[in-house]
């Protein structure tokens, strides 16, 4: 998904690098190993940002997989409770 944001944003070129640093980044590996859904998150708000370009592109066709992307995103997310003890 970083590939296609950064060839639908700045280019093929863009994209490539755009996917081998996020290929690369120390942080994204180690999150990748946690049992916590950080992979699928980052995933999900790459395609939400991306069908998001794309519905700019295309006035407006994309807009359902933007919120679709957004909702399912904001749903995986990890929330730890405020407070512990309820």
């Amino acid at each position: 998904m970083t590939y296609r944001l950064g060839r639908a944003l700045w280019g093929r070129e863009a994209g490539l690098i755009g996917a081998l640093l996020a290929a690369l980044l120390p942080l994204h590996l180690q999150y990748a190993q946690i049992a916590r859904p950080y992979s699928l998150l980052a995933l999900l708000s790459l395609a939400s940002a991306y069908f998001l370009v794309r519905a700019w592109a295309t006035t407006g066709r994309s807009l359902g997989r933007v919120a679709l992307t957004g909702a399912f995103s904001f749903y995986t997310h990890y929330k730890r409770p405020v407070c512990p003890g309820i």
